[in-house]
């Protein structure tokens, strides 16, 4: 037998190789074009072979059976195996090897790619691990078993550890629950119950377990996966390790529903009709108490997440575009362009989960205004062109005979169309998406329009269609890694559409593309097309510093980043920019000096912006008048009722973060004067 190189590889500057290769007590060798070139003494032994020379003229294929378990031919996936460590330098994986004497056993076998003398070779190095494969084997078998008994018992079963987290449950607590086992483990009762129930299930914990002693409670459960309650009679145990030590609690409850039941009913026979509706009317005056409760929770937590995540963004936001107004170089520059799409990226994702939050909170309020439907399907054809452009998909539409002036909320349809149009040239590689608009049918004023967008992409396989509208869910979760996505867009234009009196649907042909639906209840709307120029003109940043050079602007804000990104920017535009940290400071500063104008953030300590502006409008005697001052609002909240508190505090107008740049420049411009003068005060 012949090789590609010596059989004598280890010498010279390899010497300490060599002997780091013989003593290694796990077998190892070394490939070369399906040759064995060197092994260890190990890999000898290990095979039942008799010396070096012996192994070394035995063809690796001689050392498998014809096929590994996973019924793939072993010559056929060796090459593969050793083709990945090539290209990756490092593989393992588990393989069922061959002794001299034809015995099998498994091997965990890790094959790396390296240089000798000049030339790439495979180094495999492996150990017999059949003994804890039969372990494992052993132990799943015991597992399983023990599963089975668990899950046959009619009574609910629980492990939780000393923190109060689910460590195991079987199949009837996880029915009751509705939820999976692998959904419940690694949570707690806060996790999934409401607090209140949650903390008394917490304390029972904490006391059987100080006290290492069972408890057993009635439990009215109102949690069932299918919406039925269940009366449980609930035992409790301490759970101990080797050692004696309580390391968790063991939780087996009962079923006693049909028992409460009956008698319950015999209680209610004994009492009083009039008592059992006042009764009544005090379930349903807590029940709504806590349903109050739940959704003001749920606004505050929604006002305080967009909070959060904007007011980081806005700096984000900020920060890159003054590095690429900086002189950026070719390579910084992409890059910042990248950095900038992300932060866009991840600004169209919350503002998607913040949407659907609203809705189903019921938060979010439809307006209506005319407007022009061909102008409107102009708009989102626009908005997509460069991309359709870029990839060479023509966009066409079809308004049918729809009226050509509508009303409704319009701002909601074209977020609504966005998401299909968005999904269309996602999926579509060649040929046409269509967007068409057609008249159902018409009662008195009100107008029942469907909305489609028709493409001919990939196509959706039938049996993923119905999946398609549930929240976070796409046809494929390979969908998601080839082409991005929340999976959120469709489950929004499928509530948007329901607020608007509509519904969704889809119809698609794998390989031959898809089209989405969805319908609206519009009403009739009157407008004249005009092709002026629109007065709010948006502005830049040499044109606010040609118009408004020198104005005196103060900004409160009290984050030390997004005011140092904001002076960069105002400063930049050639306005006078002096700070503030919060409110009271703001007001201090305004009392003193004259501005011209106010960019006031809302959330501030120890006075928060909306205080301070009411403040401002209070105050008389100064040089400058405060009632007429403009005070622009900056805020990470964006909804509709946090608007409101600002203009009733006395603010002028609201700026949301993070800045949009042509924005914040076009609001400064409409609210700055155009002849300034410096104004000072001594």
């Amino acid at each position: 037998m012949q090789t590609l190189m010596s059989r004598t590889t280890f010498n010279g500057d390899h010497s300490w190789f060599k002997q780091l290769f013989d003593l290694s007590p796990d077998p190892t060798w070394i490939i070369d074009s399906n040759q064995f070139v060197e092994c260890n003494e190990a890999a000898i032994s290990t095979l039942g072979y008799t010396s070096r020379d012996e192994f070394l003229n035995v063809h690796p294929s001689k050392l498998s059976p014809p096929n590994q378990p996973d019924g793939e031919d072993s010559f056929v996936k060796a090459e593969r195996m050793m083709a990945l460590a090539n290209d990756k330098g490092l593989h393992r994986f588990e393989w069922v090897h061959t002794k001299a004497d034809g015995t099998t056993f498994v091997a965990e076998v890790t094959l790396s790619a390296i240089e000798l003398h000049g030339r790439q070779v495979i180094y495999c190095v492996w150990r017999d691990i059949t003994e804890r494969k039969l372990s494992e084997e052993a132990l799943r078998q015991s597992e399983a078993h023990q599963r089975t008994l668990l899950n046959t018992l009619p009574d609910l079963v629980w492990l939780k550890d000393a923190q109060g987290i689910y460590l195991a449950c079987n199949f009837r607590f996880a029915q009751l629950v509705g939820l999976n086992e692998d959904e419940i483990v690694g949570k707690s009762d806060y996790d999934l119950l409401d607090k209140e129930l949650a903390g008394f299930y917490h304390n029972q914990d904490q006391a059987t377990m100080t006290d290492g002693k069972s408890i057993r409670h009635e439990d009215n459960v109102v949690f069932a996966g299918d919406g039925h309650p269940e009366v449980l009679e609930t035992t409790k145990v301490p759970m101990f390790d080797a050692d004696g030590k309580i390391v968790g609690v063991l939780g087996v409850a009962h079923d006693i529903t049909e028992r409460k039941q009956r008698t319950e009913e015999l209680d209610q026979h004994r009492h009083h009709l009039e008592e059992l509706v006042n009764e009544r009317t005090k379930e349903l005056a807590e029940a709504q108490h806590l349903a109050e409760a739940a959704n003001y929770a749920k606004s505050a937590f929604l006002a305080n997440m967009s909070h959060e995540i904007r007011t980081p963004m806005n700096a984000i936001v900020g920060l890159t575009h003054l590095l690429q107004q900086a002189g950026a170089t070719p390579e910084q520059a992409y890059q910042l362009t990248k950095i900038e799409n992300s932060g866009v990226h991840l600004l169209s994702i919350l503002n998607n989960i913040l949407d659907l939050s609203k809705i189903e909170a019921g938060k979010l309020n439809l307006e209506k205004m005319d407007f022009h439907l061909e102008a409107f399907f102009d708009q989102i054809q626009s908005m997509y062109s460069e991309q359709v452009n870029a990839k060479g998909v023509i966009m066409e539409a079809d308004l049918d005979d729809v009226p050509v002036w509508l009303r409704g909320d319009l701002t909601r349809l074209r977020q609504a169309l966005l998401n299909y149009v968005g999904n269309a040239i996602k999926f579509t590689a060649q040929g046409t998406i269509s967007l068409r608009a057609e008249k159902l049918e018409e009662v008195n004023d009100e107008i029942l329009i469907r909305f489609e967008v028709q493409d001919s992409g990939i196509g959706i396989e039938p049996d993923k269609l119905s999946n398609l509208f549930r929240a976070f869910e796409q046809a494929d979760v390979s969908t998601t890694r080839q082409y991005g996505g929340t999976g959120l867009g469709l489950t929004i234009t499928q509530r948007l559409a329901q607020l608007m009196g509509g519904e969704v649907g889809v119809e698609s042909v794998l390989g031959r593309g898809s089209t989405f639906w969805f319908t609206a209840r519009l009403g009739h709307g009157q407008g004249v097309m005009t092709d002026a120029p629109s007065s709010a003109k948006a502005a830049t940043t040499t044109e606010l510093n040609s118009n408004h050079h020198g104005s005196h602007i103060l900004l409160a804000e009290d984050n030390a980043i997004n005011s140092e990104v904001a002076v960069a920017l105002l400063s930049g535009a050639g306005l006078l920019v002096d700070t503030a940290e919060n409110g009271q400071e703001a007001v201090n500063k305004v009392r003193a000096s004259a501005f011209d104008l106010v960019l006031m953030d809302v959330q501030m300590p120890e006075m928060d912006g909306l205080e301070a502006t009411r403040v401002i409008r209070s105050m008389a005697g100064s040089s400058a008048s405060h009632k007429d001052l403009p005070i622009l609002a900056m805020t990470a909240n964006v909804f509709p009722e946090d608007r409101k508190a600002c203009l009733e505090a006395g603010m002028n107008d609201f700026i949301a973060k993070p800045i949009n740049l042509k924005n914040l420049f076009t609001t400064l411009a409409k609210w700055l004067p155009e002849q300034h003068t410096v104004v000072t005060n001594d």
